[in-house]
């Protein structure tokens, strides 16, 4: 389900909380905003966005255990929460979605923020047994030289 209003504005309180707090959190937001503008779909489909994208997230939770306020701990741990439930209910769709189909490949539109998080949990889930899916990384995934 969508995360109703509450959610909405308790996010962008929390998120403004943390760009208020951490000069690095707002340089590593600017240096993706400049290499999306720069590199566009080539920077997007790049281990350098990966790597960005993971620094962000661990500055943004060093910024939360730093600020030692336990609304805004609160607050990062429901947007965890729901970010996960969000990211484990696009792969169940992926994996339903290609069991029906005759299609030997598909091509999968995901947005940056959640590339990273759903290769790893189609990693995991294909070691548990469940239904496999195989991400051709090695063709998108390329360095920015």
């Amino acid at each position: 389900p969508e995360p109703g209003p509450e959610f909405w504005a308790n996010d962008e309180f929390l998120w403004t909380r943390i760009e208020r707090t951490s000069p690095e959190y707002r340089r590593l937001v600017d240096l993706h905003s400049q290499s999306v503008r720069d590199g566009g779909f080539r920077y997007l489909n790049s281990h350098e966005c990966l790597a960005v994208w993971d620094a962000i997230y661990r500055e943004a939770a060093y910024t939360v255990a730093w600020l030692r306020d336990k609304a805004v701990s609160d607050l990062f741990a429901e947007w965890q929460r729901v970010i996960e439930q969000r990211d484990n209910t696009m792969l169940a769709n992926i994996v339903e979605s290609s069991a029906g189909s005759r299609e030997a490949k598909r091509m999968l539109l995901v947005g940056s923020s959640h590339r990273q998080a759903l290769i790893r949990k189609a990693a995991e889930r294909d070691g548990s047994g469940q239904a496999s899916l195989q991400w051709d990384t090695g063709s998108f995934l390329s360095p920015l030289d």
